[in-house]
């Protein structure tokens, strides 16, 4: 969410608030009223705050189905309401539908080969356009020839069955013996983008816990895959699904990134399906509706910091809005870097000093065959740990990070359970170890996400939630594993319901533009509650309106001071919406 300022600097709008007119001429000293594009804020003594944060008391947890499903890992909800679900270990497909007890197995992808919790199938996601082609997708571990790979394949549902002869397998690619760290997670952004994460496949136990770059056995260097450009694990992928089973390269992916840069040879050591990199066991993800893409990583176990070794493990939540490279298994958090091996002499190791994590890193490992030097990294978001109270809102014990996903309020759709407007843009997250959940908003670019405790009435959400997602009501899906990580099959499927007051008027700021017909009311903006404003120079001032064209108010320079005031969301303003124009006294 871009805080729009009026000083000439870029917004996340693709526009320059408070630069010139767009067609030239500058701010208008005897033209007609001009609207812009700025988050406004005002004195907090002309409105009122009227949008408390909702209250566990105000969400109830309705019990869909309770027993029958076993191990299921990852749920697609369709519009009409009904819920597809995977089973990890036996590989089923169920079916939950509105009014009848229970789920049914609709198919089973055959000979799953699962290995504890990291392999067997492992995510599920339906296509865009479910409702028309019946397509669903779902990657997979299974053994081929003795050799252990994961698929990512196209089923196609008809006919009240997931029919399995219709399998197009898009990708497929080997995981090592042992296969720890599967991933697993799916989903599709806006444009029919279809991304998959990827466990690193190395083992965890290697390490003490640390960044995982043992040279001494490909199985626990982290460098042959994480940070490896031409290998497919510790990634997440960005495929364009084709109608024929294929698959093409959307624009934007990290090797067209970096690609200006490499020789004709560098360049062949990039595989093109790669949209970021440098993740350990990336579990879950999140394409939200913002166009940023939303990354759980469960990284290493070290309990604390070690000067002669790095940072404790910290499991992160990243935003990718860009292909990028998200620093593991040299960096962890906000880019705190591991000592990087300074010798090996027998089963002795010695370590030296700490990566920088602010530059350019070379992976230097025999076992690399991409890249040597990688971009600098990304530092996460979000970053947790029982030794660490960087954010204190994600509790303490043992992480599992889980992503859920983006909510988008919707003014138009008529649901006496969908979620509120207060929580529009935010995030589900949650930890599956912990049992605590989270709603997380990202107030504007530079700016520190804020965590907001997020439960229901019983407090019954709680330990080994593994999968979310919002359904045609505006309700959330929670999907849970077992009753206890993973000590029981004792699982679940709810729904979450809003019961509290709705107030249209609490619809949130983001950086959404509408283009209204009329000249002067030209753009529009969503307010910020966090956001700022100032007063062109040229203006003289503002008259604001809310979507139904009712005039809230206006702020007059020499009436005023200073010309930069705070604003809570206003009451009153119809939908949310917020359109103004400026004023100069010269017209």
């Amino acid at each position: 969410m871009s805080a729009i300022s009026s000083r000439g600097k870029k917004t996340g709008l693709g526009a320059v608030a408070g630069a010139p007119n767009p067609r030239g001429s500058g701010f208008p000293a005897a033209a007609a009223l001009i609207a812009a594009v700025v988050a406004v804020s005002f004195p907090r003594a002309l409105f009122a705050q009227t949008c408390p944060e909702p209250k566990a008391a105000d969400f109830r947890k309705v019990a869909l189905v309770q027993s029958g499903m076993a191990q299921p890992i990852d749920l697609g909800v369709t519009s009409d309401g009904r819920v597809f679900i995977a089973e990890m270990q036996t590989g089923n497909i169920r079916l939950y539908q509105p009014g009848v007890a229970g789920t049914t197995i609709v198919g089973t992808v055959p000979n799953i080969s699962y290995v504890s919790q990291c392999d067997g199938l492992v995510g599920l996601e339906l296509d865009p356009r479910f409702m028309q082609n019946g397509w669903l997708y779902v990657d997979y571990s299974r053994k081929v020839n003795g050799v252990a790979r994961l698929f990512l394949s196209r089923l196609t549902f008809a006919n009240g069955r997931v029919d399995m002869a219709s399998e197009k397998i898009l990708l497929s690619f080997e995981r090592h013996e042992p296969r720890s760290h599967g991933g697993g997670g799916l989903a599709f952004d806006a444009q029919g983008n279809l991304y998959l994460s990827t466990g690193d496949n190395t083992t965890p136990s290697g390490s003490d816990g640390y960044g995982a770059f043992d040279i001494r056995d490909s199985a626990l260097d982290d460098e042959r895959s994480s940070a490896n450009t031409n290998d497919l694990r510790g990634k997440v992928l960005r495929i364009h699904p084709e109608a024929d089973g294929s698959y093409s390269i959307p624009a934007g992916n990290l090797w067209e990134a970096i690609q200006p840069a490499l020789s004709l040879s560098e360049a062949a050591k990039v595989r093109k399906e790669i949209f970021a990199m440098g993740f350990r066991n990336p579990f879950r993800i999140a394409a939200g509706w913002d166009g940023n893409l939303y990354i759980a990583d469960v990284g290493p176990v070290a309990a604390s910091d070690n000067p002669a070794r790095g940072p404790a493990g910290f499991d992160e939540l990243d935003v990718a809005t860009r292909a990028g490279f998200f620093g593991y298994p040299y960096c962890m958090a906000d880019n705190r870097g591991y000592n990087r091996i300074a010798g090996i002499s027998g089963t002795n190791v010695t370590y030296g000093t700490p990566y920088d994590c602010a530059k350019a890193i070379d992976n230097n490992s025999p076992f690399n065959t991409g890249l040597k030097t990688l971009p600098a990294p990304v530092p996460a978001s979000v970053w947790y740990q029982a030794g660490h109270k960087d954010f204190p809102e994600m509790g303490s014990g043992p992480e599992t990070a889980v992503m859920g996903p983006m909510y988008r309020y919707d003014p138009n759709l008529v649901s006496k359970v969908k979620f509120p407007p207060q929580f529009h843009g935010r995030l589900i997250f949650s930890d599956w170890s912990r049992g605590t959940h989270v709603t997380v908003a990202f107030p504007g670019p530079g700016k520190a996400a804020r965590l907001t405790a997020f439960n229901v009435s019983d407090n019954s959400l709680d330990k080994s939630d593994v999968a979310y997602e919002f359904g045609p009501e505006g309700a959330l899906y929670v999907l849970q594993y077992s009753a206890f990580a993973y000590a029981d099959n004792n699982s679940a499927l709810s729904r979450v319901e809003y019961t509290g007051v709705v107030d249209p008027a609490c619809f949130p700021a983001g950086t959404e533009v509408r283009k209204g017909r009329r000249p002067a009311d030209r753009l529009s903006i969503r307010l910020d509650p966090d956001s700022e404003w100032q007063l062109p120079r040229e203006a003289s001032g503002a008259d604001a309106f809310d979507a139904s064209g009712k005039k809230l108010w206006t702020y007059h320079r020499k009436n005023e001071n200073p010309e930069s005031m705070r604003l809570p969301f206003p009451h009153g303003a119809a939908g949310g919406l917020i359109r103004f124009r400026y004023f100069s006294d010269s017209e």
